[in-house]
């Protein structure tokens, strides 16, 4: 999952290539999301590399929620962080 969202950013933006390769570390999370009437439940799994150390953390995530609607929702995200402070937090 990594590999292939961060390979298909390279390809619209090849410029964050050299950011993402000198920031002191990033994450990568997936997410899907389904929304039933008046209830929403969604989960997703990442990991976040620190470029330092080299060394990854893995993550998972969920998520409950009431309100109105009907559908369902997949995305990725990719955070690049400037410091490690930030990262660390973050984790």
């Amino acid at each position: 999952m990594k590999d292939e969202a961060l390979s298909d950013l390279y390809k619209i933006r090849p410029d964050v290539r050299g950011q993402i390769a000198s920031a002191p570390g990033y994450a990568v999370f997936s997410n899907a999301n389904v929304y039933l009437i008046f209830a929403s439940i969604g989960g997703g799994h990442g990991v976040v590399k620190n470029n330092q150390t080299r060394n990854y953390t893995y993550m998972k995530m969920g998520e409950v929620g009431v309100g109105l609607g009907l559908g369902a929702k997949d995305f990725r995200g990719i955070f690049v962080y400037h410091n490690t402070e930030t990262m660390n937090r973050f984790i």
